[in-house]
């Protein structure tokens, strides 16, 4: 296990600038996320939520356990793998989640939904600094959004894949179950997850796994033979 450590840690440092950038977009993401939220209590609540079909047939039910606790343990075990098992996109993975939050930020700022009404809400069981989630903090999903956008980056395991895909299932349905989303904040987020995910990995991705030594990625060494 300290092998397998110090070998991811070692392939990690050697991506010094993914890592850089990925890191600054999750706290950027985040920085944004509240102002959209502070933008969108600029505006008094509706009177009435949005007809659903889901909330229509379904009464609110109660996970809030799983989509809070849950999922943040899910993401912890996700960037636990590819710490250890797929380091070539561990420092891309932050890159896409970041991107992803920005993205869906920019979303609350053009669209402000009423919230789904009756509704169970999700409670955070772990609080990050700047990072806020309101009532109306509705399209896409983010619980949705983010294990999908990392469940596309995972290739190298098949069965890891479907794994995540199948925790985002749960988790999109939970949230339509306790009417914390409407049913067009999950689909949207499946959408707007893989065009984010095939955006980036066409033009960043390649930058972002390249290993990179003091002198750069293109500049021999001293050692190296004529």
């Amino acid at each position: 296990m300290s092998s397998r450590f110090s070998r991811a840690l070692s392939e990690t440092v050697q991506r010094p600038w993914p890592v850089a950038v990925g890191l600054s977009l999750m706290g950027l993401s985040a920085l944004v996320n509240r102002l959209a939220n502070d933008y969108i209590n600029t505006f008094p609540p509706a009177n009435e939520s949005l007809p659903d079909i889901i909330h229509a047939l379904f009464q609110p039910m109660d996970f809030n356990l799983f989509v809070t606790a849950g999922e943040q343990v899910v993401m912890i075990l996700i960037f636990t793998y590819l710490l250890f098992w797929d380091t070539e996109n561990f420092p891309f993975s932050f890159i896409l989640l970041g991107s992803f939050f920005l993205v869906r930020s920019g979303f609350l700022f053009c669209t402000i939904l009423p919230a789904p009404f009756p509704r169970i809400d999700d409670t955070e069981i772990f609080k990050v600094a700047l990072v806020t989630f309101g009532t109306r903090d509705l399209f896409p999903s983010g619980h949705a959004g983010s294990l999908l956008v990392l469940g596309f980056l995972i290739q190298k395991d098949r069965w890891v894949r479907v794994t995540v895909f199948i925790l985002a299932f749960l988790a999109s349905l939970a949230v339509l179950l306790m009417h914390v989303h409407y049913t067009i904040d999950v689909f949207g987020a499946l959408f707007i997850a893989y065009a984010v995910y095939v955006f980036l990995e066409r033009h960043v991705a390649p930058w972002a796994r390249q290993k990179r030594n003091r002198l750069g990625p293109n500049r021999p060494s001293k050692s190296s033979s004529p």
